[in-house]
């Protein structure tokens, strides 16, 4: 009788150990590591992931025009044809980024008409200049 109550004490044993436990739930992979919250930190009134992709998108837009500025320096006083801007290596670089994906550089360019101004060429295209005192426009004192 102890041998039967030790056999049925030992499957009893064995099924439970054998039984798989509840993993425990893994805390939020995002910015906000309470359990409350959504994934990634999504909220019904702010989203930082959404804040964050907009500063992104901003410093983004501030380095595209400082790269359009340097490559259009680097055609001289004429200007550069717009079309060749996008030879430039930190200009394609960038053009490849999500945020200037599906942009033309000549809607970035007239984005920012207090640094470029567009003149047309002779050939019937149009030229990219650089307004004066723009270098002052693309970078504060701080940098």
């Amino acid at each position: 009788a102890a041998a039967a109550a030790n056999a049925a004490a030992f499957s009893g044993a064995a099924a439970a150990s054998a039984a798989p436990k509840p993993k425990a739930k893994k805390l939020g992979t995002g910015f906000s590591q309470r359990q409350d919250d959504f994934l990634w930190g999504y909220d019904l009134v702010w989203t930082p992931r959404v804040a964050l992709v907009a500063r992104r998108d901003k410093l983004r837009e501030k380095e595209m025009t400082r790269a359009l500025y340097h490559a259009v320096e680097r055609y001289g006083p004429l200007g550069a044809p717009v079309h060749e801007l996008g030879f430039d290596g930190k200009v394609s670089q960038l053009r490849k980024s999500i945020t200037f994906k599906n942009d033309k550089l000549l809607d970035i360019v007239k984005r920012h008409e207090d640094v470029f101004e567009l003149v047309p060429d002779t050939k019937g295209g149009t030229n990219v200049t650089v307004q004066p005192g723009a270098i002052s426009l693309l970078y504060s004192e701080a940098e």
